[in-house]
């Protein structure tokens, strides 16, 4: 049932005595809404997810949340965002689960928006994001869904890669089923055919090949760094198959070997084969096409890293750890290395091994999110909050949203159920 809002000022969701909530909320989405607030502890600004579910929260939307809080909580690296705390559930916030985060300024969506990135500027941001994906992906993580809205930063440059719920641990050698229907496991099949925002989207995704790993963020990385460039998206589809057709000519038509490692389907085939190239284009290189499409770049290095992240053949296409020792990032990546201090990516195998099981039931999924809840309050039990009618707010799922917004978006409000309807805790073990 849509509602107007999610959290109005005053609502249970920002009782705390540790933080003190700002009155609005920074930003609100279809995943859930984040609050400023001040830590009395230190007196320190940090940001709050609220994330609340009901009874009938699904179990796609669990594991979402608990993926996310322990990636956040197990990757110590200054270039991913930190989990700090999670506030402790009362009886009067038992439907919800508040995330605390540091707090960032804004986004590097909201800053492509209303400026223009020096050279020295969009280096700094690209060594900082590829230092923190070239972490993840050691760790056996691949983010799945970098943009600019996903990327915070500072006014002094601190860069953090923000929303890890669509990440995920790839065991294997880092290869996992992509298209519907090739995972049995049906949350896993639901999510992977949308994994990456369109623009961002490698063609390997869009034409449904079965297996992928990490070098589909070095593809969005090389999308970020062609934005950052032009200030407005590189590949502007309009759906799938208009976001082949975009790619195909602005990088002209694929050989057949490339062809063959990006695309297991005949169909797929034949229409990337009809699509007609601009006859200008004809017979340039890629990083001609490159060179026209962002005539803004200065250094001819940074067309050349644009070319190698942005490959048709995954096997081919640049890692984000190479691309820190490309010629247009070498040097800032060596010369900061000395502040880039984080420990050995961590064996996430244990930590993630919940995605890789199908039989997990929203009870399970409830138990292991309040053990998540137990490591920052020991002693805290679900049995410690109490069930309380749910109002229509209550009846609302959300999951996270931005941790940096610098404006406050519309929200989409999914649920059922009316002022009659009750729901336990969602942390309750059942």
């Amino acid at each position: 049932m849509p509602s107007s809002a999610l959290h109005s000022p005053g609502t249970p969701v920002k009782s705390s005595v540790r933080y003190v909530f700002d009155d609005k909320p920074l930003g609100t989405g279809a995943y859930g809404s984040v609050y400023g607030a001040t830590d009395a502890l230190g007196n320190r600004r940090v940001a709050v997810k609220c994330i609340t579910f009901t009874s009938e929260v699904s179990t796609q939307d669990l594991r979402m949340l608990l993926r996310e809080t322990r990636l956040l909580r197990t990757l110590p690296h200054p270039n991913i965002l930190q989990l700090n705390d999670i506030i402790e559930p009362t009886p009067l916030s038992c439907n919800t689960l508040r995330i605390v985060t540091p707090l960032y300024d804004t986004t590097l969506h909201w800053v492509l928006k209303n400026q223009s990135l020096s050279t020295l500027h969009r280096r700094h941001i690209l060594v900082s994001l590829c230092r923190g994906l070239a972490y993840m992906h050691a760790a056996g993580v691949v983010h799945r869904d970098v943009k600019p809205a996903n990327i915070c930063l500072n006014a002094d440059m601190k860069l953090t890669i923000c929303d890890l719920g669509f990440a995920r641990h790839l065991p294997n050698g880092g290869t996992r089923p992509a298209s519907r229907g090739s995972d049995r496991s049906s949350w896993s099949s639901e999510l992977s055919a949308y994994v990456v925002t369109r623009w961002y989207r490698a063609p390997e995704l869009l034409c449904g090949r079965c297996t992928y790993d990490a070098k589909v963020d070095s593809w969005a990385v090389g999308c970020v760094a062609a934005e950052m460039i032009r200030r407005h998206a590189l590949l502007q589809g309009k759906n799938t198959k208009d976001q082949l057709r975009v790619i195909l000519q602005l990088l002209g038509a694929p050989t057949d070997e490339q062809l063959s490692a990006m695309c297991p389907e005949a169909s797929v085939v034949r229409y990337i084969r009809s699509i007609p190239q601009r006859e200008h284009e004809r017979g340039l290189s890629a990083t001609e096409r490159l060179l026209l499409a962002c005539p803004q770049a200065e250094d001819p290095t940074e067309i050349e890293l644009l070319t190698s992240l942005l490959t048709f053949d995954p096997a081919r296409r640049m890692r984000t750890a190479e691309a820190l020792d490309h010629p247009f990032l070498r040097q800032m990546h060596h010369e900061v290395r000395a502040a880039d201090v984080a420990p050995p990516p961590p064996p996430m195998e244990m930590e993630m091994a919940f995605d890789c099981e199908e039989g997990l039931s929203t009870g399970d999924l409830r138990t292991l999110i309040s053990r998540e809840v137990a490591r920052y309050h020991p002693h805290w039990r679900p049995s410690m909050t109490r069930a309380r009618p749910a109002s229509v707010d209550d009846t609302s799922r959300t999951t996270t949203a931005p941790t940096a917004a610098p404006k406050r978006r519309s929200l989409h409000v999914m649920g059922g159920g009316g002022k009659s309807a009750r729901s336990r805790s969602w942390l309750a073990v059942r």
